[in-house]
């Protein structure tokens, strides 16, 4: 049942570098505005998460530790004489991307496999959704609903009758993921943090808590599998770290992000790789590469929602973002192929695809797609069924610094 309450709240932001204090007061309509969006968002979509396109009802009932470490789960194996973690670096990527503060939240998901002492495993499904709905906040800035989503099954033993638990009142605004160690038991906690100090005005109302997921020991071995398929991968440079850049596919809009099947979501392991200008073919060092920059590479990619990638002795070819930026300016001028995405016609809004097809290589075509928000107005004039997925042209007005469209015509 979902909590209905009128309170205040100061939500305390752990910044993404060092630790940066920042109060945020929410009024009790405010509170509330949030709350009923987030319900009504959670239940206009498909709560089951999928990974690996299964959901936990449609795991087989036996989980062998190969198989999920296979699947690139997150796995403790804690069983007799036991105490390995598999696949920490699954982990350590979603909480990266979901953790609070973060310049950009990123819809994430991850498996997490604990084996106990008699080998029978606890599944839990984690996901960080953002949620294409958004309402006015009270600073009357447009912002996307969020929350996390815990699915459960502890009933693998084959002793207690299958039950599958869902926790979807986990508003991301507030709460956020963090492994809490401590060494006096020797135990690191999997834990969904509450963000927030919270005056409730209704007393007989359940408050929000802290919520402990799962727990592993600290001096556990730590094996992150790796596989050797060489694969071709392209994306976004969204972080650039002393050891690693993460790529991410598609490109973000405030909270929002946008996936875009061509690219690939990857963290590069950084160590001295030689990158190579894709316009010019001029060499550079590791330092040549920017966040904004869109990166084509060659390497091993382990099977997971998110992973390290290694690109072995391979170099990096490097798209600057400034000539990406041109090529995105050209493309809105020229007759390129333009997939409708997102539309928001009440908003006066809506997203468009459009897929850069460039032949600066004779011997390979590259697609460097990207995503534009573009503005429907009173005066837009719409030809054909306008829907999500359906290829498009459209005329912009010239006159206006935004994007306005002056007329879409449907493919059929």
């Amino acid at each position: 049942m979902k909590k209905k309450v009128l309170f205040v709240i100061i939500l305390i932001v752990i910044m993404v570098v060092g630790i940066s204090i920042g109060v945020k007061i929410y009024t009790a309509n405010e509170r509330e505005r949030i709350k009923e969006a987030n319900i009504e968002a959670k239940e206009n979509s498909n709560q089951m998460t999928y990974i690996n396109g299964k959901s936990i009802k449609d795991l087989p009932k036996e989980i062998p530790i190969e198989y999920a470490v296979n699947e690139g789960y997150f796995v403790y194996d804690g069983s007799k004489d036991n105490s390995i973690v598999y696949n920490k670096d699954v982990l350590d990527r979603f909480i990266i991307n979901t953790r609070v503060g973060a310049t950009n939240r990123i819809a994430d998901k991850i498996r997490i496999v604990v084996y106990n002492y008699d080998g029978y495993p606890t599944i839990y499904d984690l996901e960080y959704k953002i949620f294409e709905e958004t309402y006015i906040n009270e600073e009357q800035k447009e912002v996307h609903k969020s929350g996390y989503i815990l699915t459960t099954d502890e009933t693998r033993n084959n002793i207690i009758p299958r039950d599958i638990f869902v926790n979807d009142d986990i508003p991301g605004q507030f709460y956020g993921i963090k492994i809490i160690e401590d060494e006096g038991v020797n135990a690191a906690s999997i834990s969904l943090c509450l963000y927030a100090e919270i005056d409730y005005i209704d007393s007989s109302i359940e408050p929000y808590k802290h919520i402990e997921i799962a727990r592993y020991l600290l001096d556990s071995k730590v094996v992150n599998k790796k596989t050797s398929e060489t694969i071709n991968i392209q994306g976004l440079v969204e972080l650039k770290r002393k050891n690693f850049i993460y790529i991410f596919n598609g490109q973000h809009f405030g909270e929002l992000g946008y996936e875009i099947e061509e690219y690939t979501s990857a963290n590069i392991d950084i160590k001295n790789q030689t990158c190579i200008d894709y316009l010019t073919l001029e060499e550079h060092d590791i330092n040549y590469i920017e966040e904004g920059d869109l990166l084509i590479c060659t390497g091993n990619f382990t099977k997971k929602e998110i992973s390290d990638f290694d690109t072995q002795n391979n170099a990096i070819t490097v798209l600057k973002a400034k000539d990406y930026d041109i090529m995105k300016r050209n493309a809105l001028n020229a007759n390129t192929d333009i997939t409708a995405g997102w539309i928001y016609k009440e908003e006066g809004y809506m997203y468009l695809k459009y897929d850069i097809k460039d032949n600066t290589y004779p011997d390979k075509t590259y697609h460097f797609p990207f995503i534009q928000k573009a503005y429907i107005t009173k005066n837009t004039e719409i030809i054909g069924e306008l829907e999500k997925g359906k290829n498009v042209k459209v005329q912009y007005d010239d006159s206006k610094d935004t994007l306005e469209l002056k007329k879409i015509i449907v493919i059929e």
